[in-house]
């Protein structure tokens, strides 16, 4: 029997590597209460770690036993590659890698901003909605973050 491999095999491969990544990064983190070791730093990362690997594990079960076996094809590659669902997720990853630079800088507030309202555009969300969804998440982020959990987050040159 010849197995080929499918796009399931590949995002379930990269969803357990991408877990086990995030695992081997948050054991350097510090660690939790002494009495309950679970929370800390490392806790919600550990939580999206251990759903990464479940996903990858169930895409792995699907590619193998619910789906068709297609070998890759490099002109496969380059007409997912051209969509525009593929040219969205580049765009906002890029977006969002500018995010993590910027907030420093900029200051939460407007970084967020900014990032909410390219992805919501992006997304082809309307302008009114968008400048709305975007001031509405970022003030709920304050208030939980900064209010109920008095976390400082980046001011930023502009505050």
């Amino acid at each position: 029997m010849k197995i080929g491999i499918n796009q399931e095999h590949i995002i379930g491969i990269l969803c357990i590597a991408l877990g086990i990544v995030i695992f081997s990064l948050t054991s350097q983190f510090p660690a939790g209460q002494a009495i309950i070791d679970v929370s800390g730093p490392a806790f919600f990362p550990n939580v999206i770690a251990v759903i990464f690997i479940i996903t990858g594990v169930i895409e792995l079960v699907i590619g193998f036993f619910f789906t068709k076996h297609h070998n890759f094809e490099l002109k496969n590659v380059w007409q997912q590659i051209r969509r525009p669902g593929f040219i969205n997720i580049i765009i906002i990853i890029s977006v969002f890698i500018l995010y993590i630079i910027f907030v420093s800088v900029l200051g939460f507030i407007s970084s967020t901003l900014i990032f909410l309202f390219i992805v919501m555009w992006r997304l082809k969300v309307p302008v009114w909605k968008n400048i709305i969804y975007s001031a509405v998440l970022t003030g709920t982020i304050i208030i939980i973050f900064v209010k109920l959990f008095t976390v400082t987050l980046p001011s930023g040159i502009l505050f």
